[in-house]
């Protein structure tokens, strides 16, 4: 009875082993470019669907992320349409951004953060680069 035992407990141990073997070599790292009209785009949003595992993409445009062969990404940035990818076992996965213009809307800056022009309230004017050269000042401050 007690070589049952030692065996039995081999055993299971053994079939834990396994198991978490396969549940390790299932997650692997998934690297690429996310990149729009041509360019890099750094912070860029990298998420793997239905899960809170994600990174941002660095100045290069580059990241690096852990999924299972069978996941989605989801990659999304402001100006652009959000994409869902299948990972379908890759290591490397470029990504160029469609634009979405639609989504765009003005927005002005203001001394201290940004706010849409149509939810601002009070006076509010734009001056072009033109006119200011038209008039002959000293300071910046004296065109506006």
């Amino acid at each position: 009875m007690r070589n049952f035992k030692k065996l039995y407990s081999k055993k299971r141990i053994s079939l834990l082993i396994i198991v978490v073997s396969i549940c390790t070599i299932s997650a692997q790292k998934i690297k690429g470019t996310v990149s729009g009209g041509g360019m890099p785009l750094p912070g860029a949003s990298v998420i793997v669907k239905g899960t809170t595992n994600g990174t941002v993409t660095d100045f290069d445009g580059l990241y690096e992320i852990e999924a299972n062969g069978n996941d989605v990404i989801v990659i999304s940035y402001v100006g652009f349409k959000t994409m869902d990818i299948a990972v379908n076992n890759r290591a490397v996965i470029d990504v160029q951004m469609i634009e979405d213009t639609a989504k765009l809307d003005e927005v002005v800056v203001i001394g201290y953060g940004t706010s849409k022009r149509k939810d601002l309230t009070g006076s509010i004017s734009s001056v072009k680069a033109e006119e200011i050269d038209k008039i002959k000042t000293v300071s910046f401050e004296g065109a506006l």
